[in-house]
């Protein structure tokens, strides 16, 4: 059986995560991974194991897709890492189930409502930052969000819309 041997890919480390991203990019490897980040790099290795370990040849494009993949998960923690942090200090999930998600906040509803009253509050909190970067970005003002009525037209928070 040809097993290929291909420095372009590192070797999944057997404790834990690695110092820096597999694809080569030099990017560190978050301490604190986020979900998606584990599942991309937990992918990344069975892969491997089929292309290095067992002589699955086919499986060739899947390693280099899911050593993407980690490194497009990497990219997603670094893009906010204030908000990501502040998700890991809160415990909050950094996987949202979006369809849970308004039975949830249903839930909490009064919770939310005296934390959207308090200006002190949403002057220090990332996700609220977050939010309105995210708004601006796209030319669209708080005040012109808050009218909105259309769902569709939340889409462009849609993408942005993650706890870390």
């Amino acid at each position: 059986m040809l097993v290929i041997k291909d420095p372009d890919y590192p070797a999944p480390v057997s404790d834990g995560y690695p110092e820096k991203c597999p694809c080569g990019c030099d990017e560190t490897f978050p301490k604190q991974p986020s979900n998606e980040l584990k599942k991309a790099y937990n992918t990344y290795c069975s892969k491997y194991d089929l292309v290095y370990n067992k002589g699955r040849n086919a499986h060739q494009v899947k390693i280099a897709t899911s050593c993407f993949e980690v490194c497009k998960a990497i990219e997603a923690m670094k893009s906010d890492p204030e908000l990501h942090n502040e998700a890991l200090q809160n415990d909050w999930p950094l996987a949202v189930d979006f369809k849970a998600l308004p039975t949830r906040i249903i839930n909490i509803s009064q919770d939310i409502t005296s934390i959207f009253g308090n200006e002190i509050v949403l002057a220090e909190c990332a996700a609220w930052k977050s939010f309105i970067r995210c708004l601006s970005a796209q030319g669209i003002s708080f005040a012109k969000f808050s009218k909105l009525s259309d769902i569709v037209q939340f889409d462009v928070v849609w993408d942005h819309a993650h706890g870390g």
